[in-house]
């Protein structure tokens, strides 16, 4: 029954950890799309469209801060891989 505890416990961790990179992949793709001129004016666009409002400087907030936090969620995601090698 402990093994079988362990062994669930290290897959679980490692499938959070290959969640979690995805994740801050795909957070950094778009942060990296959202620095594109075009791209932001075509979301720009589309809001107002929508009746919303959207800026040029809030997309490129957006942009720093979605990068920052891939990085933080990478550095989550290979602390949950070595946690997860090192459940017994």
């Amino acid at each position: 029954m402990a093994i079988d505890a362990a062994r669930m416990a290290r897959e679980s961790l490692a499938k959070a950890a290959v969640d979690m990179q995805d994740a801050a992949r795909d957070m950094r793709t778009e942060g990296e799309r959202l620095r594109n001129p075009a791209y932001r004016a075509r979301l720009i666009s589309e809001h107002r469209g929508r009746g919303e409002t959207l800026t040029d400087a809030h997309l490129l907030s957006l942009s720093r801060t979605l990068t920052d936090q891939a990085g933080t969620m990478e550095a989550q995601s290979r602390d949950l891989r070595r946690q997860s090698r090192e459940t017994r």
